[in-house]
C-alpha cells in the first residue's frame, strides 16, 4: 500500500539520510528530515533553539483523514526548548 506524503506543506525542503548516514552526523540542525528505512520512511521535524533541553514529541492516534506527515507537540512545548518531532511512519 503506498502513502502519499505531502512535504510542501512544512516548505518542501526535506534532508533525505539513510538510517546509518543520519545517525553518523555530528549535529542537527532545524528542518524536516526524512529517514530511510526501506518499505517506510521516519519523518521527523526539528528545531534547534540553542536550549540545553530538548523535548522529542510522537503523536497519538489520528484519523487517516489528517495529511502526512502529521506532526504533534508543538503546541505543548516551551517555545525555548528544542523540539524533535517524529511522524508516524505506519500511517
Amino acid at each position: 500500500m503506498s502513502v502519499d506524503v505531502d512535504y510542501d506543506k512544512w516548505g518542501g525542503l526535506v534532508a533525505r539520510f539513510q538510517f546509518a548516514e543520519f545517525m553518523a552526523l555530528e549535529t542537527i540542525g532545524s528542518g524536516l528530515y526524512a529517514i530511510d528505512f526501506g518499505p517506510v520512511e521516519l519523518p521527523l521535524l526539528v528545531r534547534h533553539r540553542q536550549s540545553p533541553v530538548t523535548m522529542y514529541a510522537f503523536h497519538s492516534a489520528t484519523s487517516r483523514k489528517v495529511s502526512l506527515p502529521y506532526f504533534q507537540g508543538g503546541e505543548v512545548s516551551d517555545k525555548r526548548l528544542n523540539l524533535v518531532r517524529f511522524g508516524d511512519p505506519s500511517l
